[in-house]
């Protein structure tokens, strides 16, 4: 049994140095927590002058607006583990079938959200919070 106490603190250390070495901002969230949050419109960063690019997320459903017109619909759904938040678009058509992956959440907050293509590692789409 005293085994058992000296090998906690150690394993305890380990939880700490590897949870901390995580994105704080993804880390330990709950479904619930990731679609309150991510439920709003964003911007995309970096985008055209002349183009404004919104996505919407509301009730399961995303809404892709460009220029206020609707350039395609999908749903999406959570999925979280322990250090990863996960976001799962599905249903987009006409073109937008490249939408339909799994995004892994970088970062979400109240004013930013970055996801990243787990597909396509290199895909990385940057949001300010619009409303």
């Amino acid at each position: 049994m005293k085994k058992i106490y000296a090998v906690f603190p150690l394993l305890l250390l380990l939880i700490v140095t590897f949870t901390n070495s995580c994105q704080k901002e993804e880390l330990m969230m709950s479904e619930k927590k990731i679609s309150e949050q991510i439920s709003h419109t964003w911007s995309m960063q970096f985008t055209n002058s002349e183009s404004d690019c919104n996505w919407q997320f509301s009730e399961g459903k995303i809404y892709i607006r460009q220029n206020e017109n609707i350039k395609g619909t999908g749903t999406y759904r959570i999925e979280c583990s322990l250090t990863k938040a996960k976001v799962i678009f599905e249903g987009f058509t006409g073109g937008d079938e490249y939408l339909n992956v799994t995004w892994q959440v970088i970062n979400l907050d109240s004013k930013i959200l970055v996801i990243t293509n787990l597909s396509k590692g290199t895909q990385v789409y940057e949001f300010t919070r619009k409303d």
